[in-house]
């Protein structure tokens, strides 16, 4: 393959983004930069070198700020992207990198001196922009992905670490995810479609739901407490929308009682059932801030509270004021 973006290598990436397509109601960012100029003008949070020449270096890029998140498309010739101790320190970025690519792989991904090799096999890519890293592909990438704000993946975060840890996924799971961020992606960085709030938190959920796969596959040998609460989690997070989703039902799942569940739960300082109400609270919570079109009953709903009146009640309990309160507070502000 060409390390060029030859006018047949774009007008297919363009046709397989869907560029021709009718375009949505939002504006986006289409961006063309090339050589040493296009590389001047990158952003400062990250540092763009190209493996051939400066001249040469050519890239398209489509990206849009969406309610939480940030999606985006990009073509690019052969270059590393890094994150250095120098950049997080400089440009701050409370941003974890999920992507993949349609293109075949070619790459590799230098964690600090830890270097991994990609592969056609290897679908997903998780970084964390708070940790350095240096990200290199030696052929002609299509990356497409999100980025999602440390905040909404803070429970994923192992006890004392400043940073999630890198991931790279060649599971069913991971390529079914990837497929969903590929749309996801292409229908609004490019195509300006309307995204709403449940859709980005869904791929939240789903981002949430490969960093505990990852985190299960490593304890299956380890401390059996410890693995009982990420399975735990790990269905909460797959399951806490549906109001009948219980403390039952996961004892259920895990094949054990719900006292074997709770003394398994309680050595590892973990309430399913709280954690069950918070993530619905931290659902509603965004929708509230983020959708003044939403009913608070549509918000209920969709956070997985049995009623308005439950969620009134658990939100008053969480934050001080009732939903509507919230809701006029944010308004004022």
């Amino acid at each position: 393959m060409s390390e060029l973006l030859t006018p047949g290598v774009v007008d297919a990436w363009r046709r397989r983004v869907g560029v021709s397509a009718t375009p949505g109601p939002n504006r986006t960012r289409r961006l063309h930069r090339v050589g040493a100029g296009g590389l001047a003008e990158y952003m400062p949070a990250l540092d763009v070198t190209p493996l051939g020449s400066s001249a040469e270096w050519e890239e398209y890029a489509y990206w849009r700020p969406l309610s939480v998140l940030m999606t985006f498309a990009l073509l690019r010739t052969p270059c590393a992207t890094a994150r250095t101790e120098r950049l997080i320190g400089d440009y701050p970025s409370d941003f974890v990198v999920v992507a993949t690519q349609r293109l075949p792989v070619s790459a590799t991904l230098d964690l600090d001196g830890q270097l991994c090799t990609l592969g056609a096999d290897d679908r997903l890519v998780i970084v964390d922009n708070r940790a350095p890293y240096t990200y290199r592909s030696s052929v002609v990438a299509d990356p497409v992905g999100i980025w999602v704000p440390t905040e909404l993946l803070a429970s994923e975060l192992e006890p004392g670490a400043g940073a999630l840890s890198p991931i790279v996924l060649s599971t069913p799971f991971a390529s079914a995810v990837a497929s969903f961020i590929t749309n996801l992606a292409y229908a609004s960085a490019v195509r300006g479609a309307d995204i709403d709030l449940e859709t980005e938190l869904g791929a939240v959920d789903l981002v949430r739901a490969v960093i505990r796969q990852r985190t299960l596959r490593a304890l299956r040998e380890g401390d059996n407490a410890s693995f009982v609460r990420e399975a735990a989690m790990r269905l909460i997070d797959e399951n806490y929308r549906d109001p009948d989703f219980d403390v039952d039902e996961i004892a259920r799942r895990l094949y054990m009682s719900r006292r074997q569940l709770y003394r398994q739960l309680a050595t590892a300082g973990f309430s399913p059932a709280e954690s069950i109400v918070e993530r619905r609270l931290e659902l509603a919570h965004r929708m509230l801030a983020d959708s003044d079109g939403l009913s608070v009953a549509h918000v209920a709903k969709s956070a997985g509270f049995v009623s308005t009146g439950a969620l009134r009640n658990r939100f008053r309990a969480r934050y001080g004021v009732t939903p509507n309160e919230f809701r006029q507070k944010v308004a004022r502000s």
